[in-house]
């Protein structure tokens, strides 16, 4: 687990913008998460900081990101990810096992937590089409599990509440060809770049 003291959050954020942090922890693995969790009631968890506006007078408190917390395996025609996995390296591994169904992942700037909490999608896939478990801390510190209409997703939101901390997510998907897979990401990933500005700071 690394912690950092009085650590300027424009470091971590795609805007580019946020004061300091008093205290910010990077845990490395699901235990560390969770120690950092049940010792630090109250702190900020944040994921790539896409998305997310930090103000010049920063954070006075413990702020969690989860960046480091990044583990991703595929087992069969399931994919498992921490929650601060990349969106889009769920989205490669998938390819790289030959599994269809998550490319509208790739180029999306978020993480897994953060993703599956507000149901991210982009050209007409969401979260909710292939997630099928989530693993989450709830408000009384122990770790739970929703699995499918469990978890009820809708248009940009789910039943996660913000007291619970989601730990990881199972996806489900398809075999297919992973040239077919390939062309379809780099298709879309093309298409977010012709509408986007993404070699400027931003919501990501």
């Amino acid at each position: 687990m690394i912690t950092r003291h009085n650590e300027p959050l424009a470091k971590y954020s795609s805007f580019r913008t946020g004061g300091k942090a008093a205290k910010i922890i990077f845990p490395e693995s699901t235990e560390e998460f969770v120690t950092a969790l049940r010792e630090n009631p109250g702190a900020a968890v944040l994921g790539n900081l896409s998305n997310t506006l930090v103000l010049d007078g920063g954070i006075d408190g413990t702020v969690i990101i989860t960046t480091k917390l990044n583990s991703v395996s595929v087992n069969g025609n399931t994919v498992t990810a921490a929650a601060g996995a990349s969106l889009t390296s769920v989205a490669v591994a998938a390819r790289d096992a030959s599994l269809a169904g998550c490319e509208f992942l790739y180029g999306i700037p978020g993480t897994v937590g953060g993703g599956v909490f507000m149901n991210a999608g982009a050209y007409g896939g969401e979260i909710k089409d292939v997630v099928i478990s989530t693993k989450y801390l709830s408000n009384d510190g122990n770790i739970s599990e929703r699995k499918g209409d469990e978890q009820g997703f809708s248009y940009r939101h789910s039943n996660f509440s913000d007291d619970e901390v989601i730990l990881s997510a199972v996806i489900k998907l398809c075999h297919s060809q992973k040239d077919l897979i390939k062309e379809k990401s780099d298709d879309l990933n093309s298409r977010r770049r012709e509408k986007q500005p993404l070699e400027y700071p931003s919501a990501g």
